[in-house]
């Protein structure tokens, strides 16, 4: 029992020197710092040939984009810029401080690369800050990353807007040194994704990045893709439905007395998307949106309908006794008028062959028969009439009096198509309302097919 006690004993008290053996103390960290704080001063470069640059290499992280506003043309992203350099004066046996590989220090204890973003849209400032730590290893690696959110400036290409695609860069540089002292370059061809969140807005296509001014600028280049559906579905079907309603002013009945008032409701709404549009796009003249364009079209389009509807009614009320020239009495021939009055004379003539072959024939062979006798010779250049057993052989149109009364149904029928063919401003009016609407409506869907073909396939190519 005294054995086991003892042997317990024992084997706590090796683990206890092993770990410390193993293992660095806190003592050894400040001693490590106190020892190198003799050596280094962080107004110096740390190479001990000062006529040579050093290096640094960089690389950034992206993790979120925050802001992309494309009237000021500036984008906010969330991101960790990485420096990495090599200091050869604080370097250590690892052995002499407890096997100390690694530790943290204050970035205001050791020089580190002041860099600044130049294209910063609210000021240019240093990127590093005194309560920065700086990762230091035995070997003399510095490991110094910086996480912030970056305000850069973007020149934005609306061209093909909603379909757009823009490149963004990223200018980082030294803020206190010539490029003979310091080179900057990017350990990534590429912007890293590591902890990058997806945006709800854009979709990043591909990075790049790259070293500039023989090593004195590094730049990252993002490509981003806008996501379309929102402003199909708020801004561009909007204004297609209100175009369309907009074309239907020629469906509204002209007694009404509201068609006026329609057609500047629609223009105004379509005046006021111009407005929201042009509030959300760069106030530059190049390049310009195609959409910009189509919304100038649309708005023209609506403007030339409110002219034409205006006309069409001072037409309809036009005084009636004027006379209607021959080009609109046959446009309104040409349109849906003249089926309506064929359709008119039709009834007519039917009615016409009823009274015919009823009541006034019975009349005319009643009137023409006579009793059982022959005529031998023509009396009066009359035609000639044989009868035989008190019935007519011959048709009763060789009668006289029989083809008198055809005559004069004749010529009151062709008198009736005489005047149904006359037509009045109000025929013309309603004939003119269906050839606009349609010429109107086949002029937007033209052009609406044309600007999205236009914008969406300039932007695959």
């Amino acid at each position: 029992m005294a054995f086991s006690r003892s042997f317990f004993i024992l084997t706590f008290i090796i683990c206890v020197v092993q770990n410390s053996v193993d293992g660095y103390m806190l003592s050894d960290v400040q001693r490590l710092c106190n020892d190198k704080k003799l050596d280094n001063n962080r107004m110096f470069r740390p190479i001990l040939n000062q006529s040579e640059a050093i290096q640094v290499y960089t690389g950034l992280d992206l993790i979120s984009i925050q802001e992309f506003n494309e009237v000021e043309e500036k984008i906010s992203y969330t991101g960790l810029l990485y420096l990495v350099w090599t200091d050869e004066i604080f370097t250590w046996n690892a052995s002499a401080y407890g096997d100390l590989e690694d530790f943290y220090i204050g970035a205001n204890e050791i020089w580190v690369p002041q860099l600044m973003n130049t294209n910063a849209v609210e000021e240019i400032d240093k990127l590093s800050q005194d309560w920065h730590s700086v990762r230091v290893e035995s070997n003399g690696l510095m490991v110094y990353t910086i996480a912030d959110i970056f305000t850069s400036s973007c020149a934005f290409d609306v061209k093909y807007y909603p379909w757009d695609t823009q490149i963004c860069s990223f200018h980082f540089m030294p803020s206190s040194y010539e490029p003979s002292k310091i080179k900057l370059t990017p350990y990534y061809k590429q912007v890293l994704q590591t902890y990058y969140f997806p945006s709800g807005s854009w979709d990043l296509v591909k990075t790049k990045a790259e070293s500039e001014l023989d090593g004195y600028m590094v730049t990252f280049n993002i490509t981003i893709r806008r996501k379309p559906k929102f402003v199909i579905v708020n801004v561009i079907l909007p204004l297609m439905f209100m175009s369309v309603l907009n074309i239907c002013v020629f469906l509204i009945p002209t007694e009404s007395g509201e068609r006026i008032s329609y057609c500047l409701t629609v223009l105004l709404a379509i005046a006021v998307f111009l407005t929201l549009v042009g509030d959300s796009l760069p106030k530059n003249a190049e390049p310009m949106s195609y959409y910009s364009f189509y919304l100038l079209s649309v708005l023209v389009i609506s403007a030339t309908i409110t002219v034409f509807t205006i006309l069409n009614l001072r037409m309809y009320y036009a005084d009636e006794e004027s006379e209607v020239g021959t080009f609109w009495r046959t446009f309104a021939n040409i349109m849906g008028c003249k089926c309506r009055r064929s359709k008119k004379d039709e009834n007519d003539d039917k009615y016409i062959q009823r009274q015919y072959n009823g009541p006034a024939r019975r009349k005319i062979n009643m009137d023409i028969k006579v009793n059982s006798r022959n005529y031998d010779r023509d009396y009066g250049g009359r035609s000639f009439i044989a009868h035989n057993a008190g019935c007519a052989v011959n048709k009763p149109e060789h009668n006289t009096e029989n083809v008198e009364a055809l005559r004069e149904s004749h010529e009151e029928h062709h008198e009736d198509s005489v005047m149904a063919t006359e037509r009045t401003w109000k025929d013309i009016s309603v004939a003119l309302d269906t050839v606009l609407c349609l010429l109107f409506l086949v002029v937007f869907v033209v052009d609406t097919a044309a600007f999205m073909v236009m914008i969406y396939m300039g932007d695959n190519n």
